[in-house]
């Protein structure tokens, strides 16, 4: 059984690796196209890196350190992308349902809290009307810089961007990034020394006078601290949330808070979570 599984996790990373090469397509001139070939022909050592970063904690090399800064299209929007493996998430199978609550959201103010480099920051400044307020959250310093030359890049001028990290508290908060062949996520976490600042969504819709009808959470296990801090608002306004949970103990801790706010959670067949008083 332990060679079954072990197996089904190689053919799977294999699978994952083949269908990723569909992002070829997504390059918006052909040096583009080259460098995300190159990108995958990379990521195509994983597995080399997997067994590196469990022996000396560190991968042979980052992809995203080797190539990066190339533009992709979606749909008619263009995007300039960080590398890494930015471009899965233009695939019509990365996390489509909440591609699809986003574009079903055409009025009213909205929040992407874990922006990124923008794709959904992007996604509800076009769904919505000029008049309507957007607010992209992204404490990774490299990512918010994409962010920001994205939403110029698409004219987004009703987009407010913050370099800061939602949280249950004003805080200072460390950034740990995922390096090539470790653990998955990047995240957030306490640091009394301090490299991010830190603020909660109560506190900042106040200040920037949002009144968010959705919000996005995308922060990679801080989903609780970011929920926390904007409790407030839940109770208030009401607005929808979409969210993604690591792990039960972290699903179990949102939706009781949700719950408590008057909120109802459903899953995504995407693996994504949906609240909603």
């Amino acid at each position: 059984m332990p060679d079954k599984i072990v197996l089904d996790r190689v053919f799977g990373l294999i699978g994952g690796y083949v269908r990723s090469l569909e992002t070829i397509r997504c390059g918006k001139e052909t040096r583009d196209k080259l460098k995300i070939f190159v990108n995958r022909m990379l990521h195509a050592s994983y597995p080399l890196s997997l067994v590196s970063y469990r022996v000396y904690h560190k991968p042979l090399f980052e992809p995203r350190n080797l190539v990066s800064g190339y533009k992709c299209k979606y749909g008619k929007t263009v995007f300039a992308c960080p590398g890494g493996n930015s471009e899965l998430q233009f695939l019509n199978r990365f996390e489509p349902n909440v591609k699809q609550v986003i574009s079903q959201f055409h009025d009213g103010d909205a929040v992407d809290v874990g922006a990124n480099f923008g794709l959904y920051t992007i996604m509800m400044c076009k769904s919505r009307p000029d008049q309507s307020k957007i607010l992209a959250i992204e404490p990774d310093p490299s990512y918010y810089r994409f962010l920001a030359e994205n939403i110029a890049l698409n004219k987004c001028r009703n987009v407010t961007a913050l370099n800061i990290a939602a949280w249950s508290t004003t805080s200072k908060l460390a950034i740990r990034r995922h390096m090539f062949g470790g653990p998955m996520e990047d995240s957030v976490g306490e640091h009394t020394g301090g490299v991010i600042d830190a603020r909660p969504l109560d506190q900042v819709f106040s200040d920037y006078e949002i009144i968010p009808r959705l919000v996005k959470i995308d922060v990679e296990g801080a989903e609780y601290e970011v929920l926390r801090g904007m409790e407030r608002t839940l109770r208030a306004t009401g607005p929808s949330v979409v969210f993604e949970a690591l792990d039960r103990q972290a699903l179990a801790k949102c939706t009781s808070l949700l719950e408590h706010s008057g909120y109802s959670v459903r899953r995504l067949l995407d693996g994504n979570f949906l609240a909603f008083p």
